[in-house]
């Protein structure tokens, strides 16, 4: 009994090691041609939200951190990072909370869209 249970142990981990050696695999190939991974493997960056599941919002209204990820596509891990990076879009500290306006958020993305890789410079 014990050995069938490892033999399952084993095989789940064998598995999953793989997957994760695909997955890198495939990451690195997108990057190498120049295609952004999301855009290739669906699952490899943050979930999307449905047209059902989106929430639409006024330009003056604010969110936190997990709302702004999702507006950005973005993990709110992600944009925690940013914030002490001193990167992203800007962001309203009210007590110990942090908050994004929709506004800053829809000015980021105009300030961050581009037409090719040639025209982006790291700022």
């Amino acid at each position: 009994m014990k050995s069938q249970e490892s033999y399952r142990a084993k095989k789940r981990e064998i598995k999953t090691e793989m997957q994760a050696g695909l997955l890198k695999l495939a990451v690195a190939l997108a990057r190498t041609c120049g295609c952004d991974p999301n855009e290739l493997l669906p699952s490899y960056g943050p979930k999307q939200q449905s047209a059902k599941q989106r929430k639409h919002y006024s330009p003056d209204e604010l969110v936190d951190t997990t709302e702004a990820g999702a507006i950005l596509g973005l993990s709110k891990k992600t944009l925690e990072n940013w914030r002490c990076q001193g990167k992203g879009p800007a962001f309203k500290s009210i007590g110990k909370r942090c908050h994004y306006s929709v506004r800053d958020l829809e000015a980021y993305l105009a300030a961050n869209t581009f037409g090719s890789t040639s025209e982006y410079k790291e700022r």
